[in-house]
């Protein structure tokens, strides 16, 4: 049986080719389950699937996982570490505590992406954030390992590139490709690795009330700290922020004098538009100048 090794910058995958793939199929994964971790109890030598063990979680009063486990706890340090379970090639994260999101004004995430330097690939939990996937990738070879060293198979399940959106320090919008991202929804933060960003020329400075991040075009995106932890804020809605808010007529001159009725339609496919005081009079008073004009003209 012959292996072919494929390699990244991120991840590191074996693949079999070959005659005879499936022969030992059988004695090929009860070597597998003795080698792996179950991620419900956290004992060695059987998957999740097949665990015998009774497990519950005293914080949610649930029955499907370990309490070390769960994501809703507010006070845990079970840090993972994203692994991949071929051979003693492995990819690592740092520890991380779980936190519930905030939501500033304007749609923003100051918690967005947890900033990790320890990290060799993103995470992201929002498979609605993924506009492509890597069909070569086999979630069976992944695994996570948690901070005690234990490790747990098939929380990556897919692999591929993830669109964020960031806010830079002076409110511009900017679109972020976070390539070879893994898919894990059951991770309690999305991940921003610190070595795939500086791969990408990207700079990332880590100085107490002054972290930030500079890209290579010299965008500035300050770090939002939050006790030992760093984030990227991120924005769910594809705008820049806007605070201004004008009435017809500016529309209509901003907008190279275009047809008022259209300026008018266009708050009802433009998201966040909105055409400052009664549309219909200052319509009407347009109509009555624009008649009073044509008849000094027709004089």
């Amino acid at each position: 049986m012959n292996r072919v090794e494929t390699t990244d910058n991120v991840m590191k995958t074996h693949t079999r080719q070959g005659q005879g793939l499936y022969k030992s199929h059988t004695k090929e994964r009860k070597d597998e389950d003795a080698n792996l971790t179950c991620y419900k109890c956290g004992i060695k030598g059987h998957r999740a699937r097949k665990c015998y063990k009774r497990v519950w979680c005293n914080h949610c009063k649930n029955s499907t996982h370990a309490e070390y486990l769960c994501k809703k706890k507010g006070d845990r340090d079970g840090a993972r570490k994203v692994t991949d379970e071929c051979e003693d090639a492995q990819d690592h994260l740092f520890k991380a505590e779980h936190s519930e999101y905030e939501r500033p004004q304007h749609n923003v995430k100051k918690k967005g992406i947890m900033v990790d330097a320890g990290a060799t690939s993103h995470i992201v939990n929002d498979i609605t954030k993924f506009k492509d996937f890597d069909s070569s990738f086999q979630p069976k070879t992944h695994s996570v390992e948690l901070a005690d060293g234990t490790k747990c198979s098939g929380m990556a399940q897919q692999r591929g590139t993830a669109v964020i959106y960031f806010l830079d320090d002076s409110g511009w919008q900017h679109r972020a490709q976070l390539k070879d991202a893994l898919y894990m929804p059951s991770y309690p933060h999305n991940i921003f690795s610190v070595a795939r960003a500086t791969n990408g020329e990207a700079t990332i400075i880590f100085e107490r009330g002054n972290s930030r991040m500079i890209t290579k075009d010299g965008s500035k995106f300050n770090i939002h700290e939050s006790g030992n932890l760093y984030y990227l804020p991120t924005i769910e809605e594809n705008v820049d922020q806007c605070k201004v808010c004008h009435d017809l007529q500016t529309c209509h001159e901003i907008l190279g004098h275009c047809n008022y009725e259209d300026v008018q339609k266009l708050q009802q496919v433009v998201r966040g538009m909105k055409i400052k005081g009664d549309t219909a009079r200052q319509d009407s008073h347009r109509q009555e100048t624009g008649n009073q004009t044509e008849r000094q003209k027709n004089l």
